[in-house]
């Protein structure tokens, strides 16, 4: 017989899961046992079958076979050599909870899809299990290491389950059970969680909001070494900022939503989360108010890209106000111990920067290009501004009136596109390196009236006129990129690197990540990976560290 402590995995272990899980309900709620939508939790497992398919296709891609066979050997030594005998492996598994304003009143059921019962319960029996059959019809019994009893009952072709947790406990009649798709609902993930905070009761919600406003609190008692009254005011506004969104979130009653997946037909692995309020609530405006945001970011991006991004995010107007306070107060700092003459100089430039650092939002972007034709690697940066062209005219008086050694590797005016002028900086002791990727090129830069932009390497002036002509477009509030055969390839083992990178991708071009965050209907957090990626993670490990 094989011990009790092995069956942990076949009914115990996932029913172990639900001790540690949260769960929620409505004002309204029945018990759990009763509610056939929107529960407060939902967990979802794909089809056993689609799991372990999937399983063998990943271990297979990364090159990891010999490590699935052992996962899948350990998995036969504690099911048994023909796995969960009376499961039906071509149904998803699942956990739902609900939370009553009596928390006793609340529940939370497991669901194991069930081919036969009969062989499912030979298989109990077969780790020296011996459920006890109710009065009622449904079973219970004690597993080792488990506190509390577990009962369960067949319905719909599904186990349900849950752990006794009070005296009263009790699973409802099989007809008052839960439909599978009204509990678990249909995602098409490998595994997707979903946790409505509208169907927990009111009053437990706002009872979470005192314990998070004195954690914040405390946060605020805490000091900050060497910071000013404008910096710790500032420190609390953003704290109180975020008091604001989770109390938000907790009253509104928000749906927070993640699934991961697997893209066979692609070779991509993806996460995706997102937030998303009451229709009509503050919360679902607020939201919205972040959609649909016009920058530079998606121009700037090429199609030659090793590593990008941009960030377009708005400012809270309560924490702008804080912010233009502790701005004066870093400049006055830092031409305090200034001579009169040098302060006098730094000082229209200065001003004419200050509208830029106190606007209403930031947008910057960047992207890391190559190699060109000649090898060569580029950069092509651009950060938002205000009244570019007033801190341009301020930098060239700057220029007029200093030393002409100091001024002799900046070149002003050398092109002009778009109707802005372009300038070229000439870099001083540039390292080996740095030369080997971006050759002995100039940086080119240019001051439009609401936009600053950036070049540097390989044919860096024609590159700034592409990026003075390129047009806003409306874009995500956070978009980074990566081809990782290109970034690791800069390593100082370019050798080891391009054995790695030719055993991961081989003539394929599966080398991409991302991460992108979206406003709208919902705040929208998405990361995507192809697997080649995560394989060459694998074989640089697997590489001999040096002595």
């Amino acid at each position: 017989m094989r011990s009790r402590t092995t069956s942990g995995l076949v009914l115990a272990g996932l029913l172990l899961f639900t001790t540690g899980s949260p769960s929620f309900g409505r004002d309204s709620v029945k018990p759990a046992s009763k509610v056939v939508a929107a529960p407060a939790i939902q967990l979802r497992l794909a089809k056993l079958d689609d799991l372990i398919g999937d399983l063998r296709y990943v271990v297979k891609k990364l090159g990891r076979e010999e490590e699935g066979k052992q996962f899948e050997e350990m998995l036969k030594a504690r099911t048994g050599p023909k796995g969960l005998e009376g499961v039906d492996t071509k149904k998803p598994i699942g956990l739902v909870g609900t939370v009553a304003k009596q928390l006793d009143k609340s529940e939370v059921l497991f669901l194991l899809p069930i081919a036969d019962e009969k062989t499912f319960m030979a298989f109990l029996d077969n780790f020296d299990l011996k459920p006890k059959k109710e009065t009622d019809g449904s079973y219970s019994m004690s597993l080792e290491n488990v506190p509390f009893p577990v009962l369960f009952r067949f319905a719909n072709g599904y186990l349900y389950g849950t752990l006794k947790f009070t005296a009263t406990t009790t699973l409802a009649a099989a007809d008052k059970l839960p439909k599978p798709d009204d509990a678990l609902g249909t995602g098409t993930g490998i595994l997707s969680l979903a946790m409505n905070l509208d169907s927990v009761p009111v009053a437990l919600r706002k009872a979470v909001i005192p314990a998070a406003a004195l954690h914040l609190g405390n946060l605020k008692d805490q000091e900050i070494p060497g910071a000013t009254e404008k910096q710790k005011e500032l420190r609390d506004a953003a704290l109180d900022e975020v008091m604001r969104v989770t109390k938000q979130i907790i009253e509104d009653g928000a749906s927070i939503k993640a699934q991961f997946d697997l893209d066979r037909k692609s070779d991509a692995f993806g996460f995706g989360m997102h937030l998303a309020g009451p229709r009509g609530s503050g919360l679902a405006k607020d939201i919205q108010s972040l959609g649909a945001r016009t920058s530079l970011g998606p121009a700037i991006l090429g199609k030659d890209s090793v590593m990008g991004g941009y960030i377009n995010l708005p400012i809270p107007a309560t924490f702008r106000k804080l912010l233009d306070p502790v701005i004066d107060e870093l400049f006055e700092k830092a031409s305090k111990d200034q001579e009169d003459a040098v302060k006098d100089l730094l000082k229209p430039s200065l001003d004419a920067l200050k509208p830029t650092l106190k606007a209403d939002s930031i947008a910057m972007a960047a992207d890391f290009r190559g190699p060109a034709k000649s090898g060569k690697y580029s950069i092509v940066a651009s950060v938002l501004m205000t009244k570019g062209e007033a801190l341009e005219k301020a930098i060239k008086d700057l220029l007029a009136k200093i030393p002409a050694d100091a001024r002799e590797a900046i070149e002003t005016d050398v092109a002009k596109a778009e109707g802005v002028n372009i300038h070229r900086v000439i870099p001083k002791d540039l390292d080996a390196h740095t030369v080997e990727l971006f050759g002995k090129e100039k940086v080119f830069v240019a001051l439009s009236k609401d936009a600053l932009f950036m070049t540097a390497g390989d044919a860096g002036l024609d590159r700034m006129k592409t990026a003075l002509a390129a047009k806003p477009a409306t874009g995500k509030l956070l978009h980074l990129q990566l081809a990782a055969s290109k970034v690791v390839i800069l390593g100082n083992k370019p050798k080891e690197m391009k054995e790695a990178i030719a055993k991961a991708f081989g003539e394929k071009e599966g080398d991409k990540m991302s991460l992108t965050l979206d406003g709208g209907d919902k705040l929208d957090l998405r990361l995507s990976m192809d697997l080649a990626v995560i394989k060459l993670a694998f074989l640089l490990g697997d590489q001999p560290k040096e002595k």
